[in-house]
């Protein structure tokens, strides 16, 4: 690899340290190619294990670990209808089974970039598919995992530095930093007019809010998380609404087992 190529790989994944929330991305389609599935997983996993471990010392100044990390890092199939008859278990059971080791190893580096690095998990699957593509057609409407990328990326980090801070892994410091950055721009974009309607402390009582209802909307079941998204819509609760949407369509998603969640 040429200098000029390795200084924007770095500058790449620079760049990617802002989000919270990471997909390792699987090909099916080579997935397929390979007889022996772990040749390919193997690859991939030890590939981006090699690439973390050389841009080390160019993305931690003077060895100093980071606190703004991607702590999740959801393990994705892409393509995922080449592979229809493959649910997100069996995808899951398919990786262990054949990189458990690899992935060890990985968890290590990703480990030695982050300060409070027991706060790290690459525990969560996915299937995700844009369309269907059979006989030379393709089908938008079936599509797998696309409509649980947002809450993938909002709502699921936040439950999960609940429940790490719950367990003292994650500092307070650290998670009321997250609150600040993850709840009050998705209500900005979400919610443009009732937020700046607010006066600063009224925002912060729906960051409160916000992050309040989350552990007790993750523990709701499906008929119950419609009720409240209901009853929310009809109070004009908006921002409940939204977090019992989401959690919804988690939900509904491990049901049809397209996304399976880690287990902490």
């Amino acid at each position: 690899m040429g200098e000029s190529e390795e200084k924007e790989r770095i500058k790449t994944f620079k760049s990617l340290l802002g989000a919270d929330v990471a997909l390792f991305l699987i090909d099916a389609a080579r997935l397929k190619e390979f007889p022996g599935e772990e040749e390919y997983l193997n690859a991939v996993f030890n590939h981006f294990r090699n690439s973390l471990s050389n841009m080390k010392d160019r993305i931690l100044d003077d060895g100093k670990k980071l606190e703004q990390f991607p702590r999740l890092w959801i393990i994705a199939l892409t393509k995922a209808d080449l592979l229809p008859e493959m649910t997100v278990g069996d995808f899951q059971d398919l990786v262990i089974q054949k990189s458990a080791a690899e992935l060890n190893e990985l968890r290590e580096v990703l480990s030695s970039f982050i300060v409070s690095d027991d706060a790290l998990s690459i525990d969560d699957y996915v299937l995700l598919s844009s369309a269907k593509f059979a006989s030379g057609k393709i089908d938008p409407r079936n599509q797998k995992g696309i409509d649980i990328l947002l809450p993938l990326a909002t709502l699921l980090p936040v439950e999960r530095f609940l429940k790490w801070n719950k367990l003292k892994l994650l500092p307070m410091r650290l998670l009321s930093k997250k609150f600040a950055q993850l709840v009050m721009p998705f209500m900005q974009q979400k919610l443009p007019k009732l937020v700046k309607k607010l006066p600063l402390h009224k925002n912060q009582k729906i960051i409160n809010g916000a992050v309040a209802l989350i552990p007790t909307i993750a523990e709701m079941a499906l008929d119950d998380l419609l009720e409240l998204k209901s009853e929310a819509l009809e109070e004009h609760e908006f921002y409940v609404a939204l977090m019992a949407d989401f959690m919804t369509k988690l939900k509904v998603a491990e049901s049809e087992h397209v996304f399976a969640e880690g287990q902490l």
